[in-house]
């Protein structure tokens, strides 16, 4: 397992991201009782260990690129490493 440690939303994001791409917005609804401070923490923590990149898909007519956010093979490691430990 990659030693890092991670807050218990880090956790949470990286086990989601395992399942699906997650936009800011999937992540700002899903959490929304941390505080936007602390999930853009928690986010920029993933990206600099490498677990999550982003990946900006261009919307017509948008104003804004929206981000979305996909685990990374180093990040699947992490999962697989903490699902064995925590069996269901």
């Amino acid at each position: 397992m990659v030693n890092v440690e991670l807050s218990t939303l880090e956790i949470r994001i990286l086990l989601k991201c395992d399942k699906k791409l997650l936009s800011r917005t999937d992540i700002s609804q899903l959490y929304k009782k941390f505080t936007k401070t602390y999930r853009d923490a928690a986010i920029k923590t993933l990206l600099n260990y490498d677990l999550i990149e982003a990946i900006e898909k261009p919307k017509e007519g948008a104003s804004k690129i929206p981000i979305f956010y996909q685990i990374t093979p180093k990040g699947k490691n992490w999962v697989k490493s903490y699902n064995k430990n925590y069996p269901e």
